[in-house]
């Protein structure tokens, strides 16, 4: 009896984790755009949060949701992501803390860190979501 009490709670918790982490997988007004094995994170981006600001060709600047699930504890984090786009260049700039606009991400051949594949992901999801177009190839 206790063996089939501790099955159904062992079950009930797992179908509740499994339930969170598949929420923003099958609502259609998120995109998964890329999942981390190192951290057991997925990164989504809220679609009906996407702002642009900017339409001034070559330059854009986007703003959206960026949602980060946490498979390992549960958490989730959501943060607003602007980032201004020059397409004649490639480059993707931010804002940081003291105001100032600096280079988020530009195309480079050479250059596969986790932290420049997050970037290109990140940057290019926004684009895409604005304009149903590839930023980066």
């Amino acid at each position: 009896m206790k063996k089939i009490i501790l099955m159904m709670i062992f079950s009930f918790v797992i179908s509740i984790s499994v339930a969170n982490a598949n929420y923003y997988e099958n609502d259609q007004n998120y995109k998964f755009i890329m999942y981390d094995g190192v951290n057991g994170t997925e990164v989504y981006l809220n679609l009906k949060s996407i702002d642009v600001q900017e339409y001034n060709p070559p330059h854009y600047q986007i703003a959206g949701q960026i949602v980060t699930v946490c498979n390992m504890d549960d958490s989730i984090q959501r943060d607003i992501v602007t980032l201004r786009y020059n397409y004649y260049t490639k480059e993707t700039f931010f804002r940081n803390e003291y105001g100032n606009w600096i280079i988020y991400v530009k195309r480079e051949s050479n250059n596969y860190t986790p932290v420049y594949y997050y970037k290109l992901r990140i940057a290019n999801a926004l684009f895409k979501a604005a304009y149903r177009m590839n930023f980066y190839d």
